[in-house]
């Protein structure tokens, strides 16, 4: 059963597009001015290539755009010339506002650059669980996920750092893979533990060629990241989330 959380633990939600035919430079200026509307906000974003010249002594270095970030709050939209991506940075505020962000961008971008197909998409979701400390006690990391590895008794000790990534394919559900990354991380609470649980659902073989397809798909692609993340935490983790 999928919840709703008072205090979702989702730092940030992502969905990318990878486009089959690339975005001229000139086109993604104008979609980067057509979308500062809703952002308010335009970066160039540049590579630095460097050059040796080892016969002279010669070092030379020059930046090379690469395309546009657009916000500068919670809300993000990046402009490559292969890549459409929309971001959505705590405090997360619903599907739907997220989602419906998404299609507005990308009719501006169709808009510019005419209807265009997607080799790939991705959607993302990093949480991240903060667990109080209680005292100096040692975090508990099995009482609130369920995302683990099994370690030999003989150097098992006390957990104080973990990371793991599950890489898995599923045929039955129209070839969608799934990478799961969970760790023990740093939190920047005080007084607390923070717990690393990043879901990518991702599709590269059976991409529609049309849009409102694409779209449903990512309606589907979510209800399947909610499952792996409710089977991931524990009611004990939902306490957290559902600010008890």
């Amino acid at each position: 059963m999928i919840q709703k959380y008072a205090k979702p633990p989702i730092i940030e939600a992502v969905i990318q597009f990878k486009l089959t035919r690339t975005l001229y430079p000139a086109q993604l200026e104008r979609v980067s001015r057509l979308a500062r509307k809703r952002y308010g906000e335009v970066a160039p974003m540049t590579n630095v290539d460097v050059q040796i010249d080892a016969d002279n002594g010669l070092v030379t270095a020059r930046r090379l755009p690469t395309g546009f970030r657009l916000g500068i709050q919670e809300d993000v939209l990046i402009l490559q010339p292969s890549d459409f991506i929309v971001s959505r940075l705590a405090p997360y505020t619903g599907w739907d506002e997220f989602f419906e962000r998404a299609k507005e961008d990308w009719a501006t971008l169709e808009k510019v650059a005419g209807t265009r197909s997607i080799s790939r998409v991705g959607l993302r979701y990093i949480n991240r669980l903060d667990v109080p400390r209680n005292g100096a006690r040692p975090l508990d990391y099995s009482r609130y996920c369920r995302v683990e590895i099994t370690i030999p008794t003989v150097y098992a000790g006390t957990l104080v750092g973990l990371s793991t990534r599950y890489e898995s394919a599923f045929p039955q559900k129209d070839d969608l893979a799934v990478v799961v990354n969970s760790a023990i991380i740093e939190s920047p609470l005080f007084d607390h533990h923070s717990i690393l649980l990043d879901i990518d659902v991702i599709q590269q073989n059976r991409v529609p060629e049309n849009m409102q397809d694409v779209w449903a798909m990512l309606g589907e692609m979510r209800a399947f990241k909610n499952e792996i993340f409710e089977s991931a935490v524990t009611d004990d983790a939902r306490v957290l989330f559902r600010g008890e």
